[in-house]
């Protein structure tokens, strides 16, 4: 009998990511960042999105599209934005 590894996968709820158990788990041991994108004009969270920082990305960081983990696209939500923001700026 082999043993199989079920998780929820990571989802997207509007403009934020909901991570999986195990990018959770990576986001406690701070591998990972749950970067969060805030206007600072009415205070409130607009997006977020998850962060390496590890081995050549170690201080910057680097968006990540996929989760490593359960494979699942977190990235949906930023480029859908900013496709919205290169057709605002082309139709003024």
């Amino acid at each position: 009998m082999t043993a199989t590894l079920t998780l929820d996968p990571c989802r997207i709820e509007g403009e934020f990511v909901r991570p999986c158990k195990m990018l959770t788990a990576s986001i406690d041991r701070k591998r990972v960042e749950l970067l969060v994108i805030a206007d600072m004009n009415t205070f409130t969270h607009k997006r977020n999105m998850v962060v390496l920082k590890a081995g050549r990305w170690a201080k910057r960081g680097i968006v990540m599209n996929y989760c490593p983990f359960c494979g699942a696209n977190i990235a949906e939500h930023v480029k859908a934005r900013l496709a919205e923001e290169g057709r605002e700026g082309r139709e003024a």
